[in-house]
């Protein structure tokens, strides 16, 4: 997908969290947790998100600009 939105939707389908680009502020923590390294002015989504523990969350992958294609979702817990 060229340019995926990650949205993260809670049990009651409240939107809790979003991204388009990601951030490259992220790259450090990205690392750490052992996530695929991402270029600068990529165009994958990715977020860091405090999310309650036991909880059911909902992940969708959408084209932000409309296009569609094959998305990789991956989670990590960070400390």
């Amino acid at each position: 997908m060229p340019d995926p939105k990650v949205e993260v939707f809670d049990s009651n389908g409240l939107l809790v969290g979003t991204n388009d680009n990601w951030d490259s502020g992220l790259a450090s923590i990205s690392k750490s947790v052992g996530a695929f390294d991402l270029s600068l002015g990529s165009k994958d989504a990715g977020l860091i998100i405090n999310l309650k523990a036991g909880a059911t969350y909902t992940v969708w992958v959408s084209g932000a600009d409309g296009r569609t294609g094959d998305a990789i979702v991956e989670v990590y817990e960070v400390y």
